[in-house]
């Protein structure tokens, strides 16, 4: 077994990793779709990120909202994200971090949140990849497919 060991910001009650490009993510256990907060034009300058040309609707405890869904790779500490599904919003006001990353992007993996010691610790079974799939799935285990909305 392996481990990845990333900061989190000592200075919020949260748990904000610290990205190695500069950039905070909120670790946030009940998301299910990463969200981008930082604009479009952030994402395209740090990850290259490719727009699919879709609207789609996400909620969360805040209410819903329509997000433009993007293909990115990244990576978060040694973990690579290949062609990652993501919603951009620039909807959710300013918020002191770039990116909400899902607990379904650590699928697999056994993660601790260590908020004495402000670390994220994640470790990767000898059966799991460095290069991770992001799979969303029902509880049947039938995987979602992301498809074009109209709002209304």
């Amino acid at each position: 077994m392996k481990q990845i060991t990333l900061n989190l910001d000592k200075k919020q009650q949260r748990p904000m990793v610290l990205l190695q490009s500069g950039l905070t993510a909120l670790l946030d256990t009940g998301a299910f779709m990463p969200v981008w907060t930082g604009g479009k034009e952030l994402l395209e300058e740090e990850f290259g990120g490719e727009s699919q040309n879709r609207k789609v609707l996400f909620s969360g405890f805040g209410g819903k909202l329509w997000g433009d869904l993007y293909s990115v790779t990244l990576s978060v500490g040694d973990l690579i994200f290949n062609h990652m599904s993501i919603i951009v919003s620039n909807n959710l006001g300013i918020t002191p971090y770039q990116f909400i990353m899902s607990a379904t992007m650590f699928d697999h993996l056994i993660y601790e949140v260590d908020m004495k010691w402000n670390k994220l610790n994640i470790k990767i079974p000898d059966d799991e990849s460095f290069v991770r799939n992001l799979r969303l799935v029902d509880k049947n285990g039938k995987m979602y497919i992301l498809c074009h909305s109209e709002q209304k």
